[in-house]
């Protein structure tokens, strides 16, 4: 079998499992939330208002019992404005679906008293682009998608 062709194979079974996980996310999606409260346009706008912005952030995805660890989120990991939003919706560090984020939690870089400021900041921000969001302590959770209660 030729280089080409085993190249065009392994495209072919790449594609399909990304398409498996897709269905899987879409299902978890039907069965298990009630609906999605970010659009990937709003992700987008998040991610950009976030750009000039050092934070730290973590992602829990549907798929997974618990989030990711902790990351850093900065200007100087992603260059210009808009790239940040570019990386994480239309793929290149994992590419991270925007489909499959439950929530991500975004927090300041330390913690100190002028963190309140900056989570005031933040808050605004998120406020005047509808960006559904809580505050629990010193972190700032997104939600992306909420899930059902449990059934009893």
């Amino acid at each position: 079998m030729s280089k080409r062709m085993m190249s065009d194979s392994q495209e072919d079974s790449g594609l399909k499992s990304i398409e498996k996980h897709r269905r899987k996310i879409r299902a978890i999606i039907e069965q298990e939330c009630d609906g999605s409260r970010m659009s990937s346009t709003k992700w987008k706008e998040m991610l950009n208002a976030l750009w000039q912005t050092p934070c730290q952030y973590r992602v829990k995805l549907l798929d997974r019992e618990k989030p990711g660890n902790w990351g850093w989120f900065s200007h100087t990991d992603h260059g210009k404005p808009g790239e940040a939003a570019k990386i994480w919706v239309e793929g290149g560090f994992s590419p991270l679906p925007i489909l499959e984020v439950e929530w991500v939690e975004i927090r300041p870089t330390s913690l100190k008293k002028t963190d309140e400021y900056w989570l005031n900041q933040i808050g605004q921000q998120l406020d005047a682009l509808q960006v559904p969001h809580t505050l629990e302590g010193e972190t700032i959770r997104v939600t992306g998608h909420v899930r059902r209660p449990a059934a009893k």
